[in-house]
């Protein structure tokens, strides 16, 4: 299985690559996806590193091989500008669930119960590395 790529050249050499097999529409939502996980990630980098290790090392949906840590950096990067907008762990769960939905499918992620675990762990990490947030 191949692994996110790490750095933005990598990522640029891989849209290159594919850019001919796909439209022009696709390569633009890509790179544009790509430029908003970089910019959580540089504007919450310790909150980012340790949701990366938490959804790694829980594994949800099976892809920990132990050697493609970032494999879940795109639903860290979509569920860190949604947690200002949770008000309990109940609210965390279901933005939790919804991006693994949104970038898995709904049978892939499975129940929301599935990430319960997950959730509290977020709203104790959350809490940690920004202090202030009310979950």
């Amino acid at each position: 299985m191949e692994s996110h790529p790490e750095s933005p050249k990598e990522f640029s050499e891989i849209v290159d690559q594919h850019a001919h097999e796909w439209s022009p529409e696709l390569v633009a939502q890509v790179e544009a996806i790509h430029a908003a996980r970089e910019a959580v990630k540089a504007k919450h980098p310790e909150l980012f590193s340790r949701l990366q290790k938490c959804f790694f090392e829980h594994d949800p949906i099976g892809i920990n091989f132990e050697f493609n840590a970032d494999e879940y950096d795109p639903e860290v990067g979509t569920v860190i500008p949604r947690l200002p907008d949770c008000q309990s762990q109940a609210d965390v769960l279901v933005v939790v669930h919804e991006e693994f939905v949104r970038w898995f499918g709904a049978v892939t992620a499975g129940d929301a119960s599935r990430y319960e675990k997950i959730a509290a762990d977020v709203c104790r990490i959350w809490k940690k590395t920004l202090p202030g947030n009310t979950v």
